[in-house]
Formats: C-alpha cells, structure tokens, sequence
C-alpha cells in the first residue's frame, strides 16, 4: 500500500463514513450509502490494510439500505446479512485500494442526532423521518411565501420629505 493511500485511510480513524461506489467489490457488510464510525487503520505483513469500522451509531440506518444479496439454503439470494446472521456492530474490513468512503460530513451527524432523538418518541424509520421533516420544510416555505403576496400597503411607511 502506498504512502498516500496509508494516509488517507489514517486521516478517517475516530470519523464517521459514508460508503460509496467500489464497496461492493470488498468482501464485507456496508453497501453504497451505509455509514459507520472508523475505529482504526493498520497494514499487515503483506501490506494488506485492515480498516476496523463500527456500524452501532448508524445501525437502523443501515438497516434501511440493506439488500437481499446473502443466499438461503436454495442458493437464492433472499436474505439481508441480519436475516443471515451475519450482521456484526464492528467489523474489518480488508483492502489495497483507494477507500471506498467519504467523510460524513458534520451537518448530517446533526440531522441523524435530531433523528435517533425523535425516533425515541415517534419509532419511525430514518427514511420516513426524512420524508416528513422535507415536507414539514416545503409547508413552512409555502406558508412564507403565501404570507409574502399580501398587498404591499399594508407594510409600506411612508415617509415624507421637506425641501428646506
């Protein structure tokens, strides 16, 4: 593994993730828009990178983005890796390549903060809580708006002028 590849991973340890395109081609859980913490970054002997994420603080999330992609005993791919029993709150994840993530950016650690606060009391899903926060918004906005095609008159001062 290159230098600048070691430090890029080495950068995300401690930070939260979001998988993206080229996940897929790793043997491991997280598919493309799944989250997770890094726990830690270390090269091996072979200069194989082991990348030990934790999936705990996005666990209904990415429970929402999992696809049946692990096979029943008919060699049918119709199970989730929960269904399977191979869902795991931590994991490693092994890799030579370019990391397969980005950085969670703060603002949606806020938003799914405000998420697992609400879902104590409403136990609805992230993507539904999404859902009505978004029309909540566009309500809000049109509302706003309607407010702003009243008749200017009514808030104009008028102000008058002596010419000295």
């Amino acid at each position: 593994m290159s230098e600048s590849l070691l430090a890029q991973y080495a950068a995300f340890v401690g930070k939260d993730i979001e998988f993206t395109e080229g996940v897929d081609d790793l043997e491991a859980y997280p598919e493309v828009g799944m989250r997770a913490t890094v726990l830690s970054f270390k090269i091996n002997q072979n200069n194989v990178g082991s990348l030990e994420v934790s999936y705990a603080k996005f666990d209904a999330y990415n429970a929402e983005l999992e696809t049946h992609n692990y096979y029943d005993r008919g060699h049918n791919p119709v199970l989730t890796a929960r269904e399977a029993g191979c869902y795991t709150e931590t994991e490693i994840i092994y890799t030579d390549a370019k990391p397969p993530f980005k950085l969670l950016s703060p603002e949606l650690n806020a938003i799914m903060e405000e998420w697992k606060t609400d879902q104590m009391e409403t136990k609805i899903s992230y993507s539904a809580w999404v859902t009505q926060k978004l029309l909540e918004a566009r309500l809000e906005v049109a509302g706003n708006a309607a407010d702003n095609t009243k008749p200017e008159a009514e808030s104009i001062t008028y102000v008058t002028r002596l010419k000295p």
